[in-house]
C-alpha cells in the first residue's frame, strides 16, 4: 500500500499495529528532517563562531564597529553583521549568488542597512581604498592565493589598523600550506605580519601601519604651538571623495585627527534658536574613523561647554583623547580611551583653581591653566543661548576693557591665573606657576621646543621654561600696545574667531583679531615688529607669516591678504600674483600644509605648482575654522550658516591618484541584458508613472478623486527595523523613502535601503520585491511595462514592471568604488537623479559631488543601449575643479534636458552654456546649482529650488539664501541674457500646478511660530494664467540677491489661502487639491514630538476641505501620488505606504 492509499484511508491509522506501521514509514523521513535541522544549526553556530573570530581578531575586538568586506560572499555576512556594528559588504560570485543571498538574509532587516550584498570577483575589492577596517578571507587554497595581490589588498585597508585576515578554516574544501602562506604575506611589505595556526584554521594576520608622510592635527589650531600648518605630503592633488557624512549642520569648529580618527566637537544648530539644542547629540564629541567615516563613539558633554569659545580644551593621540572636565564641579581632566570611547581615568585639578581653562601636550606632558569658575549666563541676561558669535564680539571688549570706553563686566570667558604641567598617566603636579589674578585668556598660551608663552591681560607677555616652570622673561609692552589699539576703535566688528599665541623657535606673535598682531622674540621677549590693523588667522610657513583679511577677502580684494617676514614683520610678495590670484577666505580663515592652502572654502592654492584653484565651490566650512589636512585628506566639518553651498555635513577627501578624470563611456561591460529582455508582460491603465506624475513634474493629474474617502488599506515597513520618526539624533543615518508611483492595479515604492517593492493596488499586498545595491534616490518610473530605477550602487536597472524580472542594468559609474555617503554605503557616482523616459530614451545622471565627474546619460529605454554620454560638465573647469553637481530631478523643454539651470542638448547631450552665463551659475553666491527640484510650465518656464539634496527630512535644514525658488522664460531669444524671476523664497516645497491652477507654500519669516520645519504654515492657491505674468514683472526680478523673507506678490491675490501647521505635500487632482500635512495643538512646546498628520482634499475654489482622513503617522515631502482610477497613495517617512479613496477598505496581506 502506497503512502498516498495510507494517508487516504483514515481508518488505517486506527489500530495500534498501523499506527506503528506509519511511525516505521515515516521514521526515515523525521530523522532526515532532524538530521537537516542540526546540520542548519550546527552551520549557524560555526558562522557565529567564525565571526566572533574575525572580530577578536580585527583590530576592533573592543568597539566592533567600520567596514568588514568578506569578499568570499556566503552565510558569514550576515552573522559578521549581527555580531558587532560593521557595515559589512559582501560580494558574490554572480548574480544568481547575490539574489540567493538578499533572500536569506532579508528578514534580518540589516539589507540595505549595515549589510551589503553585491558581485564581484573575489580578487577586486569594491570599496575605496583606505576604506576597509576589516577584510576576510576564510577559504583561500595553495591553489588559490596566487590571485590575490597582497599590495592591493593593503590598499584598501585603512591606515592605522586596517586588518586583513586571510587563510583557510577548519572544515573548508582544499589545503593550504604554512610555508606558502608566510611566503605570500610577505608580499604586504609591512612589518606586523603573523601566521596563525589555532583550531579555527590557518591564517595570515596582516595590519597597515600608519599612511606615510601623512601628519596628525592633535589640537585645536594643529599642535600646542597654535600654528595651523600640517607637513602632511601623502595628499596630493587633485582630490576625490573619501567619505560624507553627518550631521549635515553644525556650529562646532573643533576638529582634531588622530591615530587614524576623527574627533568633532559638535555645538548644535545655534542658528536656529533653541531647537536643534535639544537633540540629543547637538553637544557630543563624536570619534569617527577618518577613512571611511563610520562613528566609533560620541561623549555628550554640557551644552554651554562651547567649543568655539575655548581655544584648546581638547588633545588628541593614537591612543587616548584628553578633555577638560566638562561637568565642571571640580577641576580636572577627562581621558578617555580613543578607540571605545570609555573613560580611563580623571586627573583631578582641583588644587589648581575652581575651573580648567586650558588643555594642551607638550613632549609627553599635559599643560592646564585653571581659574575662577567662567561667567556666561547670568540669569535674564542676553547670553542664556551662548551664541558664540554674540560671545566673541563682546569678549575682547572685556579682555582689554580697562582701556576700552566699554566694558562687559558680566563676561568672563577662559580666563586663569595658575597654569602648571602635569603627568598624563597619574596626574601629578610637575609644577605651577601663578599671576596674581584671572588675567590669562586661555587662547594666549602657545608652547614650543621647551617652553611655554603667555600674555597676561594689562601685566606682561611671559616666557616659562616647560620643563621646570622656571620665568625665563617677561615683557610689559605687548599687553599694553592692546589696549591702547582697542583704545583707538572700541565698537570692534563682530569676530569669528578668538586671538591666539602663535609659538615659534624664532619668534612668537600674539594675535588680537579685531586688534592686531605683536611678534615678540623667544629670547628676550622684546617686540619685533607690530601690526595695527584688523587682520586674521595667521599662519607660518617657511618663515613668513601668510594672514587672511577681513571677511570674504579675496578674491574680490587682494590687498587685504597679507605676506610677511616671520622675523621682521616688512611685506613679502605673496606666492600667488595678479588681481585674481588671491585665494578667498570666505568668513572665515587659513590653515595650510605643505602643499595647499586651505581657507574656509576649500583648497585655494596649490604652493609647489603655484596655481590657484577654486575647489571651495560648495565645500563651506563654519565661520570659526577653516578647512584643513590631515591624515594624507582634506577635511571639511560641516557648517550651520544659511550660505549657499552644494554640500552639508562633513567632507573627507582623498588623493585621486590615477584615476582619469576624462574617462568617456561606451565600454561593452556597461551594459548586462536578460536574454528575453524584449518580451514584456504589458501592464494595463495609465497612472502617476514618474516622480511627481509627469516629465514637466507638476505633481497634477486630469482625474477626480472621490468626493469622499477613507483609508483603504496600509501597507507596513517592509523591514522590522523602520527608521524611528521623529528622529532624535543628527547622526543616525536616515532611511527616507521616495514619492510612490502607481500603473494599472500597481503602486511601487522604493527607498535607502535599495529595495523596490510592487504592492497591489487593491489590497496593499506585496506582489514582488527587489534589491538594488545601494539608496534609491528618486522614485521609479514606468513606461510601456517596464520599471526605471536609478541605485546608489551607480546602476540602472530596468525591471518588468508586473512581474519585478530584471531585463537589463547599466552601470553608469566610472569604475567600481564605493565609500559611505551620510551612513549610506554607495559608489562615487550613484545615481543621483529620477530616470526619466521622454521619447523612447531613458534620461539621468550619475554624480555624488561635481569635483568627481559628473556623468550624464541618454540610453535606449528599451534595449538599455547607450545614446550619449557627457562627462565633461562636473569639471567644466578643469584647472579649478569646478562645475554641475547633477544630483536632483531632472525634466525636458525646448529640445534640452534640465537639471535646474544646466541644459544639454537631447540629442547629442551637449552642454551649453545658455541660461544666465554659466560660469556666474557656480560662481555667484545666488546661483543655479542648488535646490533638488527641477520642472517647467507651459513647456517654456523652467523652475527650480527648493530643499538641497543632501539633507534629511528629520533635519531642520535651511535651503540657503541663494536657494529661492526661480523662473526663467526659456524660448528667450539670448537665453544668456535671461535674468530668473525669485518667487516662494526658501521654500522646501515644490509647488504643483496644472493649466488653471498652481498651489505653493512660500516660505515667508514667522519667528513666532517657530516651526519644525519653518514657516511653511500657509497653502496658496492662485489662478496660474495670471500669477506667471505677475512674477516676472515683479521688483525681485532685478534684485542680485533674493529677497527670501519676502512675501508673495500682492497681485494678482490668490484664490484662496489655508493655514496649519505645515504643508508636506501638495499635488493636483482635477477636482481638488489633495494635501498631506503636519499640525500641532495651540502652543505646544516646539521640542514635543506631538504632531497630528492629515490627509484632505480640498475644494479647488476655496480651499474648504472636502474631506480629511488622519494619518498613523508623519508623511514624506512630496510623498503622494494619485492614480488613474481617483485613488490616492500616501508614503509616510517611516516607510508605511497607506491607500486611500471611496473604495471597501482592505486589509494587505503582508
Amino acid at each position: 500500500m502506497t503512502m498516498k492509499t495510507k494517508i487516504r484511508d483514515h481508518s488505517l491509522l486506527t489500530s495500534r499495529a498501523n499506527r506503528t506501521n506509519w511511525g516505521n514509514i515515516m521514521r526515515p523521513y523525521w530523522l532526515a528532517a532532524f538530521a537537516c535541522s542540526l546540520l542548519t544549526v550546527c552551520q549557524v553556530q560555526a558562522q557565529d563562531e567564525r565571526s566572533a573570530y574575525l572580530i577578536a581578531n580585527s583590530n576592533r575586538a573592543g568597539n566592533p564597529c567600520g567596514i568588514a568586506v568578506l569578499p568570499e560572499g556566503g552565510a558569514l555576512a550576515p552573522a559578521l553583521a549581527k555580531a558587532g556594528r560593521f557595515i559589512v559588504v559582501s560580494q558574490e560570485a554572480d548574480d544568481g549568488a547575490v539574489r540567493a543571498t538578499c533572500a536569506a538574509t532579508e528578514k534580518t532587516g540589516l539589507l540595505g542597512r549595515r549589510l551589503y550584498i553585491c558581485e564581484s570577483p573575489s580578487n577586486r575589492i569594491i570599496v575605496a581604498d583606505k576604506c576597509a577596517n576589516l577584510i576576510a578571507y576564510t577559504r583561500v587554497t595553495d591553489a588559490t592565493l596566487g590571485s590575490f595581490d597582497p599590495k592591493y589588498l593593503l590598499s584598501k585597508l585603512s591606515p592605522y589598523d586596517g586588518r586583513a585576515v586571510v587563510g583557510l578554516a577548519k572544515g573548508a574544501e582544499g589545503a593550504l600550506t604554512k610555508a606558502k602562506l608566510q611566503a605570500w604575506a610577505k608580499g604586504f611589505g609591512v612589518p606586523d605580519v603573523q601566521i596563525v595556526e589555532d583550531e579555527q584554521g590557518l591564517w595570515a594576520l596582516v595590519t597597515r601601519p600608519a599612511l606615510p608622510n601623512a601628519d596628525e592635527w592633535t589640537h585645536t589650531y594643529h599642535a600646542e604651538d597654535n600654528n595651523p600648518y600640517s607637513r602632511d605630503t601623502a595628499l596630493t592633488w587633485p582630490f576625490m571623495t573619501q567619505w560624507l557624512g553627518k550631521p549635515y549642520r553644525d556650529g562646532g569648529a573643533v576638529h582634531l585627527v588622530a591615530g587614524g580618527r576623527s574627533f568633532f566637537v559638535t555645538e548644535g544648530d545655534f542658528s536656529f534658536g533653541d531647537r536643534f539644542t535639544k537633540l540629543r547629540d547637538s553637544n557630543q564629541i563624536q570619534a569617527r574613523d577618518l577613512y571611511n567615516g563610520e562613528l566609533l563613539w560620541t561623549y555628550d558633554i554640557p551644552r554651554k561647554y562651547s567649543a568655539d569659545s575655548r581655544t584648546s580644551a581638547y588633545v588628541a593621540t593614537d591612543k587616548e583623547f584628553y578633555l577638560i572636565d566638562p561637568t565642571e564641579d571640580k577641576a580636572g581632566v577627562v581621558v578617555l580611551d580613543a578607540q571605545s570611547g570609555k573613560q580611563l581615568r580623571r586627573l583631578d585639578c582641583s588644587t589648581l583653581g575652581e575651573q580648567l581653562k586650558y588643555l594642551s601636550m607638550h613632549r609627553g606632558k599635559l599643560y592646564v591653566m585653571a581659574g575662577d569658575k567662567d561667567v556666561v549666563a547670568p540669569a535674564g541676561s542676553m547670553w542664556k543661548f551662548m551664541n558664540p558669535f554674540s560671545v566673541l564680539n563682546n569678549r575682547y571688549k572685556h579682555d582689554y576693557g580697562k582701556y576700552a570706553t566699554t566694558k562687559i563686566s558680566h563676561l568672563s570667558l577662559g580666563d586663569g591665573r595658575t597654569i602648571a604641567c602635569l603627568e598624563p598617566a597619574s596626574g601629578k603636579v610637575v609644577w605651577q606657576h601663578s599671576e596674581a589674578d584671572n588675567t590669562i585668556p586661555e587662547y594666549q598660551i602657545g608652547l614650543t621646543e621647551g617652553r611655554l608663552y603667555y600674555l597676561a591681560k594689562g601685566h606682561a607677555a611671559v616666557c616659562l621654561d616647560a620643563v621646570t616652570g622656571r620665568v625665563i622673561w617677561a615683557n610689559e609692552a605687548a599687553p599694553r600696545r592692546f589696549g591702547e589699539y582697542l583704545q583707538k576703535d572700541p565698537q570692534t566688528w563682530m569676530m569669528y574667531h578668538l586671538g591666539f599665541c602663535l609659538a615659534q623657535s624664532q619668534a612668537v606673535l600674539f594675535l588680537e583679531p579685531a586688534l592686531g598682531i605683536i611678534a615678540v622674540s623667544p629670547q628676550d621677549g622684546r617686540i619685533l615688529w607690530e601690526i595695527d590693523v584688523k587682520r586674521r588667522f595667521p599662519v607660518v610657513r617657511d618663515g613668513r607669516v601668510y594672514v587672511s583679511g577681513e571677511q570674504w577677502s579675496g578674491r574680490q580684494n587682494k590687498d587685504t591678504h597679507q605676506v610677511y617676514d616671520l622675523l621682521t614683520g616688512k611685506g613679502c610678495d605673496p606666492d600667488w600674483s595678479g588681481d585674481d590670484r588671491t585665494p578667498g577666505s570666505g568668513c572665515g580663515g587659513y590653515n595650510m600644509s605643505t602643499n595647499f592652502l586651505c581657507s574656509q572654502m576649500g583648497v585655494g592654492y596649490i604652493f609647489d605648482a603655484r596655481q590657484r584653484v577654486g575647489d571651495y565651490l560648495g565645500k563651506k566650512t563654519n565661520c570659526v575654522g577653516a578647512t584643513f589636512v590631515a591624515g594624507g585628506l582634506f577635511l571639511r566639518p560641516g557648517h550651520v550658516c544659511a550660505c549657499d553651498y552644494t554640500t552639508h555635513g562633513y567632507i573627507a577627501e582623498t588623493s585621486a591618484a590615477d584615476f582619469d578624470f576624462n574617462w568617456k563611456a561606451g565600454g561593452k561591460t556597461q551594459l548586462r541584458r536578460a536574454a528575453d529582455y524584449e518580451n514584456v508582460v504589458p501592464l494595463s491603465g495609465d497612472g502617476w508613472t514618474c516622480f511627481r506624475g509627469s516629465v514637466a513634474g507638476a505633481n497634477a493629474v486630469a482625474v477626480s478623486v472621490a468626493p469622499n474617502a477613507k483609508v483603504l488599506w496600509t501597507a507596513p515597513p517592509h523591514t522590522a527595523n523602520p527608521t524611528p520618526i521623529p528622529m532624535t539624533s543628527r547622526v543616525a543615518t536616515d532611511f527616507e523613502p521616495v514619492q510612490p508611483v502607481a500603473a494599472g492595479d500597481c503602486v511601487f515604492t522604493a527607498g535607502a535601503d535599495g529595495l523596490i517593492r510592487c504592492l497591489d493596488a487593491r489590497d496593499g499586498a506585496e506582489r514582488w520585491r527587489f534589491w538594488t545595491g545601494g539608496r534609491i534616490y528618486a522614485s521609479p518610473a514606468i513606461w510601456e511595462g517596464r520599471l526605471y530605477t536609478g541605485s546608489g550602487d551607480g546602476y540602472v536597472y530596468a525591471l518588468e514592471a508586473a512581474t519585478g524580472r530584471e531585463l537589463w542594468r547599466f552601470c553608469a559609474a566610472p569604475e567600481e568604488r564605493r565609500l559611505m555617503a551620510y551612513g549610506h554605503l554607495v559608489s562615487a557616482w550613484p545615481v543621483t537623479t529620477n530616470i526619466l523616459i521622454h521619447d523612447g530614451a531613458a534620461y539621468l545622471a550619475a554624480c555624488l559631488l561635481n569635483s568627481n565627474g559628473s556623468h550624464v546619460y541618454s540610453l535606449d529605454a528599451k534595449t538599455g543601449d547607450m545614446r550619449w554620454h557627457n562627462g565633461r560638465s562636473g569639471l567644466d573647469d578643469p584647472e579649478n575643479r569646478i562645475g554641475v553637481n547633477t544630483a536632483g530631478t531632472l525634466t525636458v523643454a525646448q529640445g534640452k534636458l534640465w537639471l535646474r539651470t544646466n541644459g544639454y542638448d537631447l540629442a547629442t547631450g551637449a552642454f551649453e552654456k545658455t541660461l544666465n552665463d554659466f560660469k556666474p551659475r557656480y560662481q555667484d553666491p545666488y546661483n543655479g546649482m542648488l535646490g533638488r527640484y527641477t520642472g517647467v510650465m507651459d513647456g517654456k518656464w523652467l523652475v527650480w529650488g527648493g530643499r538641497r539634496f543632501y539633507s534629511a527630512q528629520s533635519e531642520n535644514c535651511m535651503t540657503g539664501t541663494g536657494v529661492t525658488w526661480q523662473i526663467a522664460d526659456l524660448t528667450s531669444e539670448k537665453l544668456d541674457k535671461v535674468k530668473p524671476a525669485l518667487w516662494m523664497g526658501q521654500s522646501q516645497q515644490f509647488p504643483a500646478w496644472d493649466d488653471e491652477l498652481l498651489v505653493g507654500v512660500p516660505a515667508m519669516q514667522n519667528k513666532e511660530r517657530g516651526l519644525r520645519y519653518g514657516s511653511q504654515h500657509k497653502l496658496y492657491a492662485w489662478d496660474k494664467t495670471l500669477l506667471l505674468p505677475a512674477i516676472l514683472k515683479s521688483a525681485d526680478m532685478k534684485t542680485k540677491k533674493p529677497k527670501t523673507d519676502t512675501a508673495p506678490p500682492a497681485e494678482p491675490a490668490p484664490r484662496w489661502t489655508r493655514e496649519t501647521g505645515t504643508w508636506l505635500a501638495i499635488a493636483l487632482a482635477k477636482n481638488a487639491v489633495i494635501a498631506a500635512y503636519a499640525e500641532r495643538p495651540p502652543n505646544a512646546p516646539d521640542d514635543k514630538g506631538d504632531f497630528h498628520y492629515q490627509l484632505a482634499a480640498l475644494d479647488r475654489k476655496t480651499g474648504e476641505p472636502l474631506w480629511q482622513i488622519p494619518l498613523p503617522g508623519e508623511p514624506l515631502f512630496d510623498g503622494l501620488a494619485i492614480a488613474s482610477d481617483g485613488n490616492v497613495y500616501v508614503q509616510l517617512l517611516d516607510g508605511v505606504t497607506i491607500g486611500a479613496g471611496a473604495g471597501a477598505r482592505q486589509t494587505a496581506r503582508n
